[in-house]
């Protein structure tokens, strides 16, 4: 029986050992449980870093790309605008030119006029001496 007695002390030994290592493994899985929830946030909070980086790239994409095309807007407005200008210009002269070979004649005229009638009063003049 002594050594029933002894098998008995060792198994009460030995599930007092598996007690205290199932106590150990409940409380790693609690602690695993618990590394868990904080990795689960921990990706949450980058998820939503990453997003919001990722949305501010893209934002900061987006504003460059829309400042590169309203300047080659500016520049393409700018270069249509000097040649309208231009071609307005050039019409304007083409319709302005004939009308000061006009003004030009029609001033001649009147010198003309304005001097055959001092001429004419200047004749008078002599005549009447």
């Amino acid at each position: 029986m002594s050594e029933i007695g002894t098998l008995l002390d060792r198994l009460g030994e030995q599930a007092t050992v598996c007690r205290s290592l199932i106590r150990e493994m409940h409380e790693l899985q609690r602690s695993l449980r618990d590394e868990a929830k904080e990795a689960r946030a921990l990706m949450a909070a980058m998820r939503e870093c990453v997003s919001e980086t990722a949305h501010a790239e893209v934002a900061r994409s987006v504003e460059a790309a829309i400042r590169l095309q309203l300047d080659e807007l500016g520049k393409e407005t700018h270069k249509a605008m000097r040649t309208t200008t231009r071609k307005i210009f050039a019409e304007f002269d083409s319709l302005v030119n004939p009308l000061y070979g006009v003004l030009g004649m029609m001033e001649l005229i009147a010198n003309n006029e304005a001097r055959r009638r001092k001429e004419a009063e200047e004749d008078g003049d002599e005549s009447g001496d």
